[in-house]
């Protein structure tokens, strides 16, 4: 795997400032440097796929017929490393399930307070797996102190709670609230009333009118206006489905609307963690830096994201298919870069780079990255909320997935996500 050159990164921090020639130009350094080094075969499995023993017995007289040892699965594999860093013991990490494995996982989901089944749902696999390359890219010595209380296995916790808008570590107390002091004024000398001049509102003023005595202020507090924080929202829904013991199916739906909400804060979590395991495959550059270079790409794909909420989702497809072909990068490397800033954008709470990674993956031909689209403008996330655009984006996504194209988001499950989002929708 190519390192990443050093030069990438000034370019990449300056693409909002640089004129449209210059900006594809960088554009194409940044993703030679961050689309051509990410390890795809983390998660595809294609680097020494699983070939079954054959039996070269020459169909020679006499000689017995072996049975074959079941295929070691890396997805599996990757489970028992995480369950047995988290002190939950799966045994040998072989890639076999076991009666260990399926023990260590019942003891997580219950940590965890969800229905201890044995068998991980892809929304528990996602948390796993994200949550120990995280420790592993040093979170457990960033949170030392809650590790040492409550082993590595708080850091599961730990990671959950900061999704939902909370401390990672519950023992460091937050900062204090500010506290406001409205300044009172000087009262005045007892002296014969002052004589000012009110003003109307209108810019004129009346001559002669008595000042009012002094007295107490009511303090105002100007308010910042208010940013949408998908990690909060994120984490109220999960709460809601802990206490529901699982997520909604098409069986069990009372709420169209909380059954958008679980399947987008699901999504979400996978990005997280597919944009974790490309990550670790990186190397010669740091989070930051990785994130001002995803960042980088806000300000040049702000014109294609512009337009979800106003243009079809095909023709959308089209002008973005015709943009991000003039970075002469192959679909896999705008594909694999755009996948490490959707999750990363998710993972740091930033909407725009989620909907600028978007327009990427769906401009390389990747129509079911339509759906996130189509949760964002639902919700109003970094877009104007927009519910017929929505509904179009869902369609769109669904319809290619019915069509046969490969699933991105919890792909062992889009069978079931699919129909649940068509009943959920009313289409």
């Amino acid at each position: 795997m190519n390192r990443i050159k050093s030069t990438v990164l000034a370019a990449a921090v300056a693409l909002s400032v640089v004129q449209p020639m210059q900006a594809v130009a960088q554009m194409e350094d940044f993703f030679t440097g961050v689309g051509t080094v990410i390890a795809v075969c983390a998660l595809t499995q294609s680097c020494g796929s699983n070939r079954p023993a054959t039996n070269n017995n020459n169909n020679g007289v006499g000689q017995r017929t072996t049975t074959q040892r079941p295929a070691a699965s890396p997805v599996v594999m990757a489970d028992q490393n995480a369950l047995n860093y988290f002190g939950f013991p799966a045994g040998t990490a072989d890639g076999l399930t076991g009666s260990k494995t399926r023990t260590a996982i019942s003891a997580y989901q219950a940590y965890m307070g969800w229905q201890p089944s044995g068998v991980l749902n892809d929304y528990e696999r996602s948390h796993l797996q994200a949550s120990y390359q995280r420790s592993m890219a040093g979170g457990a010595s960033q949170y030392a102190g809650l590790v040492a209380r409550e082993g590595t296995k708080g850091l599961l916790r730990g990671f959950q709670r900061e999704a939902q808008g909370l401390p990672v570590d519950p023992s460091v107390a937050a900062a204090p609230a500010p506290t406001f002091t409205p300044t009172q004024p000087a009262v005045a000398a007892q002296q014969a009333p002052a004589v000012q001049q009110a003003s109307m509102g209108s810019g004129q003023t009346v001559p002669g009118t008595a000042a009012p005595a002094a007295a107490g202020v009511m303090p105002s507090f100007a308010r910042s206006p208010e940013v949408v924080s998908i990690n909060q929202f994120c984490g109220e829904v999960n709460i809601l489905t802990s206490a529901n013991g699982q997520m909604v199916d098409a069986a069990t739906m009372t709420d169209p609307g909380f059954a958008l909400d679980e399947q987008f804060c699901a999504a979400r979590g996978h990005a997280i963690s597919r944009t974790q395991q490309l990550s670790a495959g990186i190397r010669g550059i740091s989070d930051t830096d990785l994130q001002a270079q995803c960042e980088g790409m806000i300000s040049l794909m702000a014109p294609q994201v512009n337009n979800i909420g106003s243009t079809s989702p095909d023709a959308f497809e089209t002008a973005s298919a015709t943009f991000v072909q003039s970075f002469g990068m192959s679909k896999e490397q705008l594909t694999e870069t755009g996948e490490v800033c959707l999750g990363l954008g998710y993972r740091v709470d930033n909407s725009d780079m989620v909907l600028a990674s978007a327009a990427i993956l769906v401009g390389a031909g990747n129509s079911p990255f339509g759906e996130v689209f189509g949760h964002h403008l639902r919700k109003g996330f970094g877009a104007p909320a927009n519910d017929n655009a929505a509904r179009g984006w869902f369609d769109y996504s669904l319809t290619a997935l019915e069509a046969g194209n490969n699933a991105v988001f919890l792909p062992t499950q889009s069978q079931q996500r699919v129909s649940l989002m068509r009943l959920a929708l009313g289409s």
